[in-house]
């Protein structure tokens, strides 16, 4: 070994290394292109008795190396990593995404409120500050990781002391997420479809996701396997933006804005978005959860709360007005993808944004759900209409059931519409 920043040879078990040249190495699965830890030979940790790539070497290219050696040298390799290109962005949310927590301790909560409203209120001062957009994407995989230990009433006890812990550790992200993270520990699962199905199930109702849990028991959907083929039809599924179109056919003021002036959003409105999410909505790729903001924005939660409310506006009018940055928003606006199996043989491609841009869309949809509705039905119910798709499939089934000689019913479905066209 050379120096203290080369990644750890396979022939020196790094529990023999010295602690200034021992390092932790993650690496993307050939299999399930998860990225996971690296053994001392540079092989995929075991995760799972349904992957293939227990055991394998990682994906070539795919590996990270967090140094330890030091708090100083942790935080320049991952301020390093967290550099204005969006690439490398997403490369350290893939390597630091992890279970988290589904409710934030109430021993944590207004910490954790306290923290959240200093982090927006960052953005909200200087939007064009990467590094805060950073800060902000982070925020939920450092602090609300699951941790070890045993359950019982003293685990809820140092559940919250843990949070409280990663709380005040997440000054900035140029905090190492190695020192927040608690060791994985491997779990005994039953293979049985069955169990595992009941297991899912049971965990929808303990989130108050009745309906959820309902269509799951109800569903033969199943997962598609993590390989080449899915991942390369997921991408024809979700293909690049179009370049095509221009902004030039827009509506511009003299100074290049546009004419429209930007919605502007009450505190009110951010309070009835962030109830209006379903129970046990997941987290996007950022991996803070819809439940999260419902619980620090709770009532009891007093004025870190209420504070929380009042950054989360000004944070929706600053992404109103268009002003996330650039190279944030195909992070920002992009979402993690779940693949199903179709009947008919493709993949049906399940997305989950971040939460926070759910939010403002949220916001926003609100806002013109009225007018749009007027102007739109009856031809279109999908938008602004309650129960408008459950009224046209009725219909339309009453409609071929009483059909007259001369009379037909035309369906049309253009492949992958919704994701292909241009939005302008």
């Amino acid at each position: 070994m050379n120096d203290s920043n080369s990644i750890v040879s396979g022939d020196v078990p790094r529990s023999q290394l010295p602690i200034s040249q021992r390092q932790r190495r993650t690496g993307q699965c050939t299999v399930c292109l998860r990225h996971l830890s690296l053994t001392g030979s540079g092989l995929v940790h075991q995760h799972g008795p349904g992957c293939a790539g227990n055991g394998c070497p990682p994906v070539d290219g795919s590996i990270i190396v967090c140094s330890s050696q030091s708090e100083t040298s942790s935080s320049q390799s991952t301020a390093q990593l967290l550099s204005d290109d969006t690439p490398e962005l997403i490369d350290v949310l893939r390597s630091e995404r992890c279970r988290l927590l589904k409710r934030i301790p109430k021993a944590s909560r207004s910490l954790a409120a306290d923290k959240l409203s200093t982090l927006l209120e960052r953005i909200v001062a200087d939007p064009d500050d990467i590094q805060r957009w950073n800060d902000l994407q982070r925020f939920s995989n450092a602090c609300f990781a699951v941790q070890g230990g045993r359950g019982g009433k003293r685990h809820v006890s140092s559940l919250a002391t843990k949070v409280n812990k990663a709380l005040d550790m997440y000054t900035s992200a140029h905090q190492p997420m190695t020192s927040l993270r608690h060791s994985d520990k491997k779990r005994s699962r039953r293979a049985d479809a069955e169990a595992n199905i009941a297991a899912r199930v049971t965990e929808k109702l303990e989130d108050g996701d009745v309906r959820g849990a309902i269509r799951l028991a109800s569903s033969d959907d199943t997962m598609a396997p993590h390989d080449q083929h899915t991942l390369d039809a997921l991408r024809l599924k979700h293909p690049p933006r179009c370049q095509t179109l221009d902004d030039n056919n827009l509506p511009r003021t003299q100074d290049n804005h546009h004419s429209c002036p930007p919605l502007v959003v009450q505190e009110s409105d951010v309070i009835e978005a962030v109830k209006s999410f379903p129970a046990g909505s997941a987290g996007g790729v950022d991996g803070m959860r819809p439940q999260h903001l419902k619980d620090l924005t709770n009532v009891n939660t007093g004025d870190a709360g209420q504070r929380l409310v009042s950054r989360l506006t000004e944070f929706a009018n600053i992404c109103l007005a268009g002003k996330i940055p650039t190279s944030i928003r195909p992070i920002f606006c992009g979402a993690s993808l779940c693949a199903l199996n179709k009947k008919d043989g493709g993949i049906r491609p399940i997305a989950v944004g971040c939460t926070l841009r759910r939010l403002v869309a949220k916001i926003a949809a609100k806002s013109v759900q009225q007018k749009m509705a007027a102007k739109m039905a009856p031809t279109q119910l999908g938008f602004g209409v309650k129960k408008g798709t459950e009224a046209a499939t009725h219909a339309a089934r009453r409609y071929i059931q009483q059909l007259l000689p001369g009379q037909a019913l035309l369906k049309l479905d253009y492949v992958n519409a919704f994701n292909a066209i241009s939005r302008k």
